[in-house]
This record gives C-alpha cells, sequence and structure tokens, in this order.
C-alpha cells in the first residue's frame, strides 16, 4: 500500500494536478484509524489509502477541499468531547459515530507548480524567469526571440509569431507578464487576453500604457476585460531598475498566491436550519449540523426532500426517528 501510495503521488505531480494528503497524527480507541494512517484526496473527494472510517473520512474530505481551495493546511480533530475553546490552529469536529474514540488528522494541500507566462525578452522579462525559477515556478516564455541564452532556465519557449494558446500545459494558476516593452506590445496583449489566468500584468509607462489600452478598445475589447490588466505592474516599492520591477511583480504574484481566507478555527454552526443551505454546494446534517458538500456526501429523499449527511452513522440516526430531525 505505501508503494501504492508513493506511485500515486509521483503520477499526480507529473499530471501537474492538484491534491491533498491526510496523515493520522494521534489517536484514541475504538477509533479504526490509526497513528501514521495516510491517505490521498483527490479535488473530486475520491480517497486513496486509509485515515478511518466513514465519520472521519467525511471530515477530512471535507476539510482537504478547503485545504486546497486555500492553499493552507490544517490539523483536525474529531472528538466526542469537543471544547468550547479548540487548541488554536486546530479544528474540532463532533464524533457522531456510534463507535467512539478520537482521531487528529493533518492535512497538507498540494498544488502545481504555477505557471509564469512571460511575454517579451526585455530585461524585466529575464529577471522574471530567473526568479520565477527559483521559486520552482513553470517558466514560459512568448516572445519574438527565444534564444537559449536569454532564457536559459525556461521549461517551454514560444514564438510570439506562429504561438496558439493551445500549445500552452494545463495549470491551475497562471501568471501572465507582458514585457515586450514595445516589441509587439499590442499583440501580445491581445493574444493573452483571450485566455483565463490569475493575474496579468503590463509593464509599461503610463502614456504607453493609455494608448495601447485605446486600441485595444477600438478592435472592440470590453473594457471589463481590459480592465483585468494589472497596471502599473507589481506593488509598489519604489522601483527603479528593470530588475527591481521584476522583483515587485513577483512579490504580488506570491501575494495572490497566499491570500486565502484566515484559517478556519471552529466549523460549528449554532443555529440548526435543516434544508437551509448556505449556496447550491453546501447542505447541513440534520444529525450533527455539519456543513457538508452535496457532491461528497451521503443523500437520502424523505417526503420529497433531499437530506445531506456528513456519514453512514449520522443517516441510520435519522432513519430510526426521521420526525424527531425535521423542523415543522
Amino acid at each position: 500500500m505505501f508503494y501504492e501510495f508513493i506511485d500515486q503521488v509521483i503520477d499526480l505531480r507529473n499530471k501537474n494536478e492538484s491534491y491533498a494528503i491526510a496523515i493520522v497524527t494521534g489517536h484514541k480507541p475504538p477509533i479504526s484509524g490509526k497513528r501514521g494512517d495516510k491517505a490521498i484526496i483527490f479535488e473530486d473527494g475520491r480517497i486513496l489509502g486509509w485515515i478511518g472510517g466513514g465519520c472521519t473520512q467525511s471530515v477530512v474530505k471535507q476539510e482537504a477541499k478547503k485545504a486546497l481551495k486555500e492553499g493552507k493546511s490544517r490539523v483536525v480533530r474529531i472528538t466526542p468531547n469537543k471544547t468550547s475553546e479548540p487548541m488554536f490552529g486546530v479544528i474540532e469536529y463532533n464524533m457522531t459515530c456510534h463507535s467512539g474514540g478520537d482521531i487528529e488528522v493533518y492535512i497538507e494541500p498540494v498544488l502545481p507548480q504555477p505557471q509564469l507566462i512571460i511575454m517579451g525578452k526585455s530585461l524585466v522579462a529575464q529577471t522574471l524567469a530567473k526568479l520565477g525559477k527559483i521559486l520552482n515556478y513553470t517558466i514560459i516564455i512568448i516572445a519574438t526571440d527565444t534564444h537559449a541564452d536569454l532564457f536559459p532556465n525556461a521549461d517551454h519557449t514560444y514564438n510570439l509569431l506562429d504561438f496558439n494558446l493551445e500549445n500552452l500545459p494545463d495549470a491551475s494558476y497562471k501568471f501572465v507578464i507582458v514585457a515586450t516593452q514595445g516589441d509587439r506590445d499590442e499583440e501580445s496583449l491581445e493574444k493573452i487576453l483571450q485566455m483565463e489566468s490569475s493575474y496579468i500584468a503590463f509593464v509599461a509607462s503610463r502614456k504607453k500604457v493609455t494608448e495601447v489600452f485605446n486600441y485595444l478598445k477600438s478592435t472592440g475589447i470590453e473594457d471589463s476585460v481590459i480592465n483585468q490588466i494589472k497596471v502599473p505592474a507589481g506593488i509598489d516599492i519604489n522601483a527603479k531598475h528593470p530588475k527591481e520591477v521584476a522583483v515587485s511583480i513577483l512579490a504580488e504574484i506570491i501575494s495572490k498566491l497566499h491570500s486565502g481566507l484566515d484559517p478556519i478555527i471552529n466549523s460549528g454552526i449554532e443555529n440548526k436550519t435543516v434544508l437551509d443551505h448556505t449556496n447550491d454546494e453546501k447542505a447541513l446534517c440534520p444529525i450533527c449540523d455539519m456543513m457538508v458538500d452535496k457532491e461528497i456526501s451521503i443523500m437520502i429523499e424523505y417526503k420529497n426532500q433531499k437530506l445531506y449527511f456528513c456519514c453512514k452513522g449520522c443517516e441510520k440516526s435519522f432513519l430510526k426517528e426521521p420526525e424527531a430531525y425535521l423542523i415543522q
């Protein structure tokens, strides 16, 4: 099982896919998960490995999904003795399964390497490629001249003149910097605006920005699309030299990568509202009040209503006495 686990991690890395690793760091019998048990949680909620039974799996899948979205690890504790003030950084859930016991799980999100798509061959572009490689980003160069001497560490290089967006490899995060600086600025922006991205920045003077943006508008590109372009590029560090501009841009990208929501300290729900969903993706388990993802939870229909449960134990409790858990 261990080698299957390692092989799957290698395969996911080669495919540049997101996943989370969950490791049991503590347990108190009679719970089935034991210290050292581990599992891979895929983006779609599938689990490879073992971390415990239904109650544990449901919570871990839910928290793994949050960890992937926020890019932040977390420690989850499932216990029948939930405290009003859990230890800092620990997210507590009530143990609702009849087996009882306590379990603590560490969840680490593993996200694909961000793509740094650099357009142009300017000094800013060259510096971005060097620094981005140090940060372990995938470096993609699109320029009229992609000579190896200019970009020795690039993972992919494309000539702007015959470049097709379909050539780009898939990635969850695509950060685009147009640093052409007079070498086909308009053409570069026209092409890259057709692509979904996490961030687009244009390195240019105010006068140049105005000229290029007016041109883009004249071609029929809507203001809402043009306004997605970050100008000036990077954060304000009073940069003067092109290399300093590159540093400011990477600082802004790093900030965006790590600007997820604050860590979730307590996920308890105080007011019970059966079938009162916060959105179309989530629902409250009517037994333990846990907020669950509809896609990966257990669903049954009762009196023409859809009910979602965090685990088989909660479903079983509901079926024994359904009317006790429904709001009249």
